[in-house]
């Protein structure tokens, strides 16, 4: 919820924050990947972003 809600305001800092507390008891998740969208595309529209890659691992 609280990514759903970062994400439009364009909020960087509550959607990373977002993402680790969800990382940590739902880790490999669906919703957890949408999430990395969000942070991977912030400009695109929810539903772009939500299937957005994120960038690779180095």
């Amino acid at each position: 919820m609280a990514a759903t809600l970062a994400f439009p305001r364009g909020d960087a800092v509550a959607l990373k924050a977002a993402r680790a507390r969800y990382g940590a008891v739902a880790p490999g998740s669906i919703r957890l990947k949408m999430i990395d969208g969000f942070i991977a595309c912030p400009q695109a529209d929810d539903m772009t972003a939500a299937f957005c890659p994120a960038p690779p691992a180095r």
